[in-house]
């Protein structure tokens, strides 16, 4: 810490970053982890609901500033977050200046050669206006007429968010129909699956880490069939069926048209109808990643699992016998027991009846969808050389190493190419989704307070 030389939010204020501390570590993301989880534990307030706030100063009483993160802490938040989700290179790939920067330093090949040079935005007044850039935040202070709009008399149907806070004041009219870019298609969506992701969002829990514009469309997982396309797309054509997961960092698709890049639909399963298939790129796109990208999942290998009558356990459970591995869930109820036996649970565990790890050991994986006293407890059952996959929680290093064992948390990509494994997956009679409730969009509102409540047995669907 240093002392202030001027006042808080002014223009040197002297303020030092959480982060800063672990800046002089080496780009070892555990370290730096550890480091800042013992920063919060110093420093309670750091912590905001959406993540660490930016900065602290003793001299003002231990001052922290209402934002997330500066650019003090932004190389560390950058590099924790390109090690978690590969958040900064989905951007830095988007930023047409990068580009530049990199090739007038003399680099070549590699991304540069085989990504899509992205181009540059458009500037009016000064104010960078492409959506879904790392400039779209300068564009918050312009008006809703002062932004770009293509084709703006194209009109849709659309459940939207008009400012954040309460999820439950989304309102469906009418809304611009969006055009197709560069690789990408539009697609007039016939079904949306409803996910915890969409009113975490709506509260604005998650602006730590998207930047989005308001008014925003909610929704990023969909089935439909391709209406338009962008130039340069290849594999898609207009008619197509597919589904797919689309770009957080923009409009959903709970709207009667969605766009999103080529690559992150697949021809929808055969056997599927739209509104089954839109319940399933998000649960199966996360449990396929947390299991065989994380944990690097084998046949015969033991796996337990979480919440495994959830959206996401529901998938890892079929999804690991589908490759031979030995499941065990946890669930609550005799109702939820007998599901995830028949979804192909080897023991079915309920937590309210038995604590697991009085009667599990020697797990090679363990997800953990929940996080909480679960996780600390899952740490007892895993073998030496196991790992933990959590969902929703940053896993404890510390306790990782204690125990000899690996920990690690995932955030779920788009991923066309994943979508087709998972297609033929479904289409072999091996993967469904659950699904509880399909409603119109124009219920959209009582889809986000059931998913609010966490009380829902199976996947909430919106039909358009």
């Amino acid at each position: 810490m240093y002392e202030a030389r001027g006042v808080p939010d002014g223009p040197d204020d002297g303020t030092l970053a959480p982060g800063a501390v672990a800046a002089s570590l080496p780009f070892a993301p555990e370290l730096v982890i550890d480091t800042l989880r013992d920063l919060v534990r110093a420093y309670p307030s750091l912590r905001s609901e959406y993540g660490l706030r930016a900065s602290l100063n003793p001299t003002f009483g231990d001052w922290v500033s209402p934002l997330n993160y500066g650019l003090d802490l932004g190389p560390i938040v950058m590099m924790i977050e390109n090690h978690r989700t590969g958040l900064p290179w989905n951007l830095m790939r988007r930023c047409p200046y990068i580009w530049r920067g990199l090739r007038q330093a003399g680099f070549a090949g590699g991304w540069l050669k085989s990504e899509r040079e992205p181009q540059c935005p458009r500037a009016v007044e000064g104010r960078w206006r492409e959506r879904g850039t790392p400039f779209s935040k300068l564009s918050e202070a312009a008006t809703r007429c002062e932004r770009s709009q293509k084709h703006s008399t194209a009109s849709m149907l659309a459940a939207r968010i008009h400012s954040y806070g309460d999820p439950t004041g989304i309102k469906i009219g009418q809304a611009p129909r969006p055009e197709p870019g560069r690789g990408q298609v539009l697609v007039r969506v016939k079904a949306a699956g409803v996910n915890p992701l969409d009113w975490m969002i709506a509260e604005g829990k998650a602006r730590s880490w998207l930047d989005h514009l308001l008014p925003l469309t909610l929704g990023w997982e969909l089935a439909g069939i391709v209406e338009k396309l962008g130039a340069e797309v290849k594999r898609l054509k207009p008619g197509d069926e597919v589904f797919g997961m689309i770009n957080l960092s923009g409009d959903g698709a709970d709207a009667e048209f969605a766009v999103g890049d080529e690559n992150v639909f697949a021809i929808k399963p055969r056997t599927l109808d739209f509104h089954t298939a839109a319940a399933v790129p998000i649960g199966a796109l996360t449990a396929h990643q947390a299991l065989f990208d994380a944990a690097e999942l084998r046949a015969g290998q033991t796996v337990l699992i979480h919440a495994a009558a959830g959206g996401v356990g529901s998938m890892a459970v079929q999804l690991a016998k589908a490759h031979g591995a030995r499941v065990i869930g946890t669930a609550s109820g005799a109702e939820h027991i007998n599901l995830i036996q028949k979804l192909g649970c080897d023991e079915a565990i309920d937590y309210q009846a038995t604590r697991f790890e009085n009667h599990i050991r020697d797990v090679d994986v363990v997800l953990d969808p929940v996080s909480a006293d679960s996780q600390k407890r899952s740490f007892e059952v895993l073998k030496k050389g196991g790992i933990l996959v959590a969902l929703t929680e940053e896993p404890r290093q510390d306790l990782a190493r204690e125990k000899g064992v690996r920990a690690t948390m995932i955030g779920v990509k788009p991923d066309g190419q994943r979508l087709t494994e998972i297609a033929k997956i479904v289409d072999d009679g091996k993967l469904r989704p659950l699904i509880q409730v399909v409603l119109p969009l124009t219920q959209a509102k009582e889809a986000l307070e059931l998913s609010r409540s966490r009380h829902a047995g199976g996947k909430i669907v919106l039909t358009i």
